[in-house]
């Protein structure tokens, strides 16, 4: 049953009496409270001061309240604007903070600069799971494998993540650049690749082109703007950095696909079943523990 959600500003009042000294807000239902709690916890400063996770879409602002970044981003300016972002109350200082999907805000010069937002360094926390899980674990537990099968289709797959970016790199440059110029036209972000024979297959240089004619013809941007994120797009690859603009929601598609194809003449693959709780069961897996946990917690701790 969903909450009711509590206005912005009663919300704040909450913060201020409140024994916690952290509340970062999330965008998504699904697995960003669990990932980011497991993420926190691992934060003796965190843990010691006391921390609570918020969903976004339960905070209103003048009776609306929705999921996504967007409503995130509102809720920041606000808090900004009438100094909430960090407030005393009887207990010390008490903190809100944001934990935003990158997507490809970097690329398109959205970020927002505070030191109340964390960004994850993939694309989104989907992502974040793909990189940090442990792979044999995942795949064994998913596709119900044996030691033996889980480590071979683990190598086969090796990074889904960097493959599937290395697969789609002509699409997701696609994307960004649609996105950045506001065009409405077949290319959308959250779909699979048109580019591709087959989703997965190779690239086709001609389907490339008819998008980006199509894209072009409706940009609200300028030539100059496409040029411009374009080359970013492109430095960002040759620097190896393809993975981080690689959606999350994308990988279990691709895993389903890899499986149906390395278990063809040795097992059915449930590939519905299998998509659907690949990315949970990933989730169960990760070690919330190592260096890669300082690129949240240090701003995090440092407020």
């Amino acid at each position: 049953m969903t909450k009711i959600a509590r206005d912005a500003l009663a919300f704040a009042a909450r913060v201020r009496m409140s024994q916690n000294r952290l509340f970062l807000l999330v965008e998504g239902r699904e697995r960003d409270v669990r990932f980011y709690d497991k993420l926190l916890g691992a934060s003796t400063v965190l843990e010691a001061h006391g921390y609570a996770i918020q969903l976004g879409e339960q905070i209103a602002i003048n009776g609306v309240a929705a999921g996504g970044k967007r409503h995130l981003e509102k809720l920041l300016d606000l808090y900004r604007r009438k100094g909430l972002l960090r407030q005393s109350g009887p207990s010390g200082d008490h903190i809100v903070a944001f934990a935003l999907d990158k997507d490809f805000d970097d690329l398109l010069g959205k970020r927002r600069i505070s030191d109340h937002v964390v960004y994850t360094k993939h694309a989104d926390v989907d992502a974040e799971i793909f990189a940090r899980c442990r792979p044999r674990k995942t795949y064994a537990t998913a596709l119900s494998l044996d030691s033996k099968d889980a480590k071979a289709f683990s190598r086969h797959v090796q990074d889904p993540v960097h493959e599937l970016a290395r697969i789609w790199e002509g699409w997701i440059e696609l994307c960004v650049r649609t996105e950045a110029c506001g065009a409405r036209c077949s290319i959308k972000t959250s779909a699979p690749s048109m580019v591709n024979s087959g989703i997965y297959g190779s690239s086709d240089a001609s389907t490339f082109r008819s998008l980006e004619a199509e894209m072009r013809s409706r940009s609200k941007r300028s030539s100059g703007r496409d040029k411009q994120i374009q080359g970013r797009y492109r430095a960002a690859v040759d620097r190896g950095e393809s993975r981080y603009f690689v959606k999350g929601k994308a990988v279990p598609g691709f895993l389903a696909h890899e499986a149906q194809k390395f278990f063809a003449s040795k097992r059915p693959v449930a590939s519905k079943s299998f998509r659907d709780s690949v990315t949970s069961v990933a989730l169960g897996t990760i070690r919330f523990e190592g260096t890669w946990l300082r690129h949240w917690l240090d701003p995090l701790e440092r407020l």
